[in-house]
């Protein structure tokens, strides 16, 4: 094992427990606020689990404590048991009361999540891509001009460009078939070419790969990750290939491949690669996910290479504070919209098992995006925090929800039946999360 490994290695670990320690802390302390808020005395504040190697008495009586296992935490309240007025346990608290200290971790989760998406937009901004030409195509009517690899767009038509969301943008929007587009070498030397738009130019892509522009990105049509099980390992997708076509139609971005998968649940897509300089026909038919609202779209099981651009070649859109409050709000939705559609299709059986990941995938991950930079790293900060939420508020005892499904028994089921119920809920739900322990953590060693 090299020293690159070691230290990315070291640099998973640490960047994960930084972020699953801070997640948890936040949690914990959504259940610990309303507790107290309710007078319920909180005997243990713990984060972490297993041994613990710090601890310190709080003000409040409250044991504060970290344990040596970054993989959980709890907040332990004072019972009828083990404390001296009776008015502060939480056996006697009201239904409502007692579902809002169980509920308080999971929204203290979303609200984090709701926090950095906001931070990430108004501080930073959405990345975009600067016109930057990544492959001039040989004997094309713009190497032919004499313009390279590397060149900027910088107009069209004397409208200035900052990116490549624009051209798009203004090409698509355009009625005339007359466009001219500004070139600007590493030098800043500038050079007009004119253009003819034809009929078959239907989008900004088809006409700029006409002229022989390959536009820059961050995710390429080159695959990366094949998930085990899935349509894409069943067709014999690799990782590395490049994609050129489906159904014979040319595809010039990973937009395009995307699109034509989600378009086509249980399909036939006759698909072209290119692979260790030779062109593979595979034939892929995608599984059928449904959405939260109904929509049915189809699941290839792959991800695209991500390529680390230099800083030079993005520039961010910055919003205001009420446009970052209304995109982290809608970020915030469909991520979860995503998480509970996820969730109904692996119930379901409709997405595999072998797609879920466990610790040792989330800390690869989360070195990844450590390198990444600070605003990716957040972003997965974010996103694990959200899902921490979705999943904590499934009705399986030992969580959140399975807590709040016990009160309402309690409240709800007759006394004569009440035991009876718990046991077997609790039993059941124990089995379901030590077969799920099981299964993320042989995925997660299947993809070592």
């Amino acid at each position: 094992m090299s020293n690159a490994d070691i230290s990315m290695i070291l640099v998973s670990l640490l960047s994960y427990c930084l972020a699953i320690l801070f997640i948890i802390f936040i949690h914990e302390l959504g259940h610990y606020s309303v507790a107290r808020i309710f007078n319920v005395q909180v005997d243990v504040f713990k984060i972490g689990l297993g041994r613990t190697f710090f601890k310190k008495k709080m003000k409040s009586n409250t044991i504060f404590e970290f344990g040596f296992l970054p993989l959980g935490g709890y907040i332990k309240m004072a019972s009828r048991d083990n404390v001296k007025n009776q008015n502060e346990c939480i056996n006697d608290k009201t239904y409502f009361q007692k579902v809002l200290i169980y509920f308080f971790g999971p929204f203290a989760n979303i609200l984090l999540a709701l926090f950095l998406f906001f931070a990430i937009d108004f501080f930073s901004g959405i990345q975009h891509i600067s016109p930057v030409i990544d492959t001039v195509k040989s004997n094309s009517l713009v190497s032919n001009a004499g313009v390279v690899s590397m060149n900027r767009i910088t107009q069209i038509n004397n409208q200035a460009v900052n990116n490549w969301d624009d051209i798009k943008k203004i090409l698509n929007e355009s009625t005339s078939k007359d466009i001219e587009l500004t070139f600007e070498n590493e030098h800043q030397n500038e050079k007009k070419i004119s253009f003819q738009k034809r009929v078959e130019d239907e989008t900004a892509l088809l006409f700029l790969d006409r002229i022989g522009v390959v536009p820059i990105e961050v995710n390429s049509k080159k695959v990366g990750l094949v998930n085990e099980n899935s349509p894409a390992k069943t067709a014999g997708l690799e990782r590395g290939d490049v994609f050129i076509s489906i159904n014979g139609k040319k595809v010039y971005s990973w937009q395009d491949v995307s699109s034509f998968i989600k378009q086509n649940p249980q399909k036939t897509l006759n698909i072209k690669v290119y692979r260790n300089k030779k062109y593979y026909d595979l034939i892929l038919k995608p599984q059928v996910v449904i959405k939260a609202n109904g929509k049915k779209e189809g699941f290839a099981g792959f991800s695209f290479d991500i390529r680390k651009l230099p800083e030079n070649f993005i520039n961010y859109e910055r919003f205001n504070l009420l446009e970052s409050l209304k995109k982290s709000i809608n970020t915030t939705y469909l991520l979860s919209n995503t998480l509970f559609s996820n969730i109904i299709n692996l119930i379901s059986g409709k997405i595999s098992i072998n797609n879920l990941s466990g610790p040792i995938a989330t800390a690869k991950v989360a070195g990844e995006t450590f390198y990444d930079g600070f605003v990716s790293y957040v972003f997965f900060i974010a996103f694990i925090s959200l899902n921490l939420a979705i999943i904590n508020l499934l009705p399986i005892p030992v969580l959140d929800g399975g807590q709040i499904i016990n009160i309402s028994i309690e409240k709800f089921i007759k006394p004569n039946l009440r035991e009876m119920f718990q046991v077997v809920w609790n039993m059941m739900g124990l089995m379901i999360i030590l077969v799920l322990l099981v299964i993320v953590f042989f995925n997660d060693v299947a993809r070592i």
